[in-house]
């Protein structure tokens, strides 16, 4: 009825009917692939990185706080795994693990 292919697809868009074959960009999974996800994974990478010096520097001055602050580096290294590499990612998961191990051994000495 007069309507133009920019109004259906405005129309389909606010009504939730498929629009170009998906409903959101959250289906067809473009978030993982190049959106807010893979950014935000990226940060992890570096924020792994970082809380690996802190890790470092508490397990030989005070072993109980290195435990949680391992633990979140253990945390932050998996979900870097996001952020489409995949050795470094590996090498801080295996590095804060490392002082994950030591903090726990110097805890429980």
């Amino acid at each position: 009825t007069g309507t133009s292919t920019r109004d259906a697809a405005v129309g389909s868009e606010v009504s939730g009917d498929a629009v170009g074959g998906s409903r959101t960009a959250w289906d067809d999974g473009s978030a993982w692939e190049g959106g807010a996800v893979r950014y935000t994974a990226s940060g992890s990478l570096w924020a792994s990185a970082i809380v690996a010096g802190f890790a470092a520097a508490a397990v030989w001055t005070f072993p109980g706080g290195a435990f949680p602050v391992a633990t979140l580096g253990c945390g932050l290294a998996l979900f870097a795994f996001a952020s489409g590499r995949r050795i470094i990612p590996a090498t801080l998961l295996v590095v804060h693990l490392a002082f994950f191990t030591q903090s726990a051994l110097e805890i429980w000495r």
